[in-house]
């Protein structure tokens, strides 16, 4: 049996981040993301809370060989006419580890100069390693509210591994609804949607309520991960209610600290502030100005 590849790059720990100059946000100060493995970012709308996901989702790449996304600054600050984006400016505190050896606070900058028609820096293939997820609003779209088709086939296929197991506990648990098998459905342009079963009903993600379908998708996306992944959820609560809410942070935040990976998520909720002993609470008070 061949030996399984390592990763060049573990330990990897994002330390903070502070924006100078980015979208809307002017001045914000720094956001640490400790002592908890969990960090949650409130504000009003518009005061930059995706924006600071966007710049998170964008500081890393996946390494050769490995899974992850590979989100750019780019494909979330498009320029256009009335936006350049010249002189963006964020700082990130990093931590990791390479050949054995431990780099703590190393410090990188991230931007655009004054200039116009500047390139983004830091040079994309010269960004640090790690495997990232980025959750944004558009994931939480009903399947089938994008579905165009009157007739919908597919075929079935039952999936049971230790993965999928531990979905359906944890879903089950947050959900309050016994899940005792979990499918997949094969459509005939090769479109995967999944199934489950629940007190003897098999429905697919076409059935499944807004709420349900999130459930899956977050719990997939964090207990698939390797450790030191970094997910990032834009509006946790989104289509939740309180109390699935505060089952799934206690779930994700258990993983995460067992696992070493860190979550950063917005929300609107300020229930969560009630969970500080699990939860890293930054609030931004204002545009552009966050209270740690």
């Amino acid at each position: 049996m061949a030996e399984k590849k390592k990763k060049t790059i573990t330990g990897q720990v994002l330390n903070s981040i502070k924006i100078n100059k980015l979208k809307c946000i002017n001045g914000l100060n720094e956001i640490i993301f400790k002592p908890h493995a969990l960090t949650a970012i409130l504000g009003p709308n518009g005061s930059g809370k995706s924006t600071i996901l966007h710049a998170i989702a964008s500081i890393y790449m996946p390494e050769k060989g490995f899974p992850g996304e590979d989100h750019r600054l780019m494909h979330f600050f498009p320029r256009s006419p009335h936006a350049e984006w010249n002189g963006s400016d964020f700082i990130v505190n990093l931590t990791y580890r390479k050949d054995g050896v431990m780099i703590e606070n190393e410090l990188k900058n991230y931007g655009k100069a004054d200039v116009r028609g500047s390139r983004w820096i830091q040079i994309y293939a010269r960004r640090p390693l790690r495997e990232v997820y980025y959750l944004g609003i558009d994931k939480c779209v009903p399947i089938i509210e994008s579905e165009k088709k009157n007739n919908i086939q597919y075929e079935t296929s039952s999936v049971s591994n230790d993965l999928i197991t531990n979905i359906l506990h944890y879903a089950s648990y947050i959900l309050n609804k016994p899940y005792t098998s979990f499918n997949q459905h094969q459509q005939p342009n090769g479109k995967i949607l999944i199934g489950v079963e629940s007190e003897g009903l098999a429905y697919s993600s076409l059935s499944m309520s807004a709420g349900e379908q999130k459930i899956f998708l977050i719990l997939e996306t964090i207990l698939k991960a390797d450790k030191n992944a970094l997910i990032l959820i834009d509006e946790l609560d989104l289509l939740l209610h309180d109390e699935a809410l505060k089952k799934l942070i206690d779930v994700i935040s258990t993983h995460a600290e067992d696992k070493n990976k860190q979550i950063i998520f917005t929300t609107h909720r300020e229930m969560v502030t009630t969970l500080s002993d699990k939860i890293n609470i930054r609030a931004l008070l204002q545009i552009g100005h966050c209270c740690k």
